[in-house]
Parts: C-alpha cells; structure tokens; sequence
C-alpha cells in the first residue's frame, strides 16, 4: 500500500516522550492532529477507517504503523487500532 501522506504527517507527531507534554490523552490527541486543515482531515479520517476496518488484518495495521515515522512502537493491534480509532473520531 502506497503511503498515505497526512498519515505520515500524523505519525511524526508520535515522538518519543510526546505523552509526557500533556496530562490527558485528549490533549494529545489534539496536538496530533492541529495541524491539518478540514480537507486534510476528511482524507486522513477515511484512511484511518480504511486501515481500522475488517479488511486489514492485525499484522497489515502493525507493519503500516510499524514503518511509519512514529516514534512510538506497538506490539499488539487491539491498542493501536483503538488509538487510531480515538484519533479518527476527533477528525
């Protein structure tokens, strides 16, 4: 799958220690996504439900946020898709 590329604007935001700057997932979640305009978020929200949805399995989610430009690294699906999900629902 090409790469998608406000998806890869949004894992950058994903640095190491970035939880430690703010004291609520809710804040986080905004800072992640301030940057795009109402455009760029309808584009990244479809993605988000595309990689989230039945039609990527566990492994097809980690490999896409595992090559990703984030920092932070995931082992398992279940979390990083219910962050991915959170993130969408505030697109």
């Amino acid at each position: 799958m090409a790469t998608h590329p406000e998806f890869d604007e949004l894992t950058e935001r994903f640095f190491q220690d970035v939880d430690l700057i703010f004291s609520t997932e809710a804040e986080l979640l905004q800072f992640v996504i301030e940057p795009f305009s109402q455009k760029r978020r309808l584009s990244l929200r479809d993605y988000l439900s595309l990689i989230t949805s039945d039609d990527f399995d566990s492994k097809e989610l980690l490999d896409i946020w595992n090559d990703s430009k984030a920092h932070w690294l995931f082992h398992s699906a279940p979390p990083l898709r219910l962050l991915l999900n959170n993130i969408r629902d505030r697109l």
